[in-house]
């Protein structure tokens, strides 16, 4: 048991800072970006266009977006794929997206749940694995309560809270990378 505590509370977040600092190595922005990014901010607020500086293209102001912020803002509830299946397979579709999503991470949490509760019950040392298990489990958990949460925009979006043109308005811009 003493080893599987000294892994989990000394080798863990050893891994967790090594990656970190990967990832930050990595991160886009630096003082000259940070810099453009503000000047950017700026142009939008006296209402012309501005270069974004990680991906070079052009951001026409905030206003002249296809599409309205409130609109866009409830479609953020769903992911571009779900968006796209939705205008092409009808407003059904994202239900049962988000429902199959909601039904996977709950069927993920049960089962890693089951795992870890296995383990721990079992004599002797449960190990790192059970800990992982509950770590996993509570992950899942988390997910399968997002998801739970975006069955009602989905039943509004279905309903036809925003219209088939708006949705592929929005899509557009996502794709020409306007949002």
């Amino acid at each position: 048991m003493s080893h599987a505590i000294r892994i989990l509370y000394g080798l863990g977040p050893a891994i967790a800072a090594v990656a970190s600092l990967a990832i930050v190595s990595r991160f886009p922005i630096n003082a000259e970006n940070h810099a453009a990014i503000l000047k950017g901010i700026e142009r939008h607020k006296r209402g012309e266009k501005a270069l974004d500086p990680l991906s070079g293209r052009e951001l026409p102001p905030p206003g002249t977006r296809t599409i309205d912020d409130a609109s866009a803002w409830f479609l953020d509830n769903f992911s571009q794929r779900e968006l796209e299946r939705f205008a092409a397979r009808g407003p059904h579709s994202v239900i049962w997206d988000v429902r199959r999503a909601a039904a996977l991470s709950v069927a993920a949490c049960l089962i890693t749940g089951c795992m870890a509760l296995r383990r721990l019950g079992s004599a002797g040392d449960p190990g790192a694995v059970s800990s992982l298990g509950v770590v996993a489990s509570g992950f899942a958990l988390a997910l399968f309560l997002f998801h739970l949460m975006r069955i009602g925009p989905a039943r509004r979006l279905a309903a036809g809270a925003i219209p088939n043109a708006v949705v592929r308005g929005h899509l557009e811009n996502c794709r020409q990378g306007r949002i």
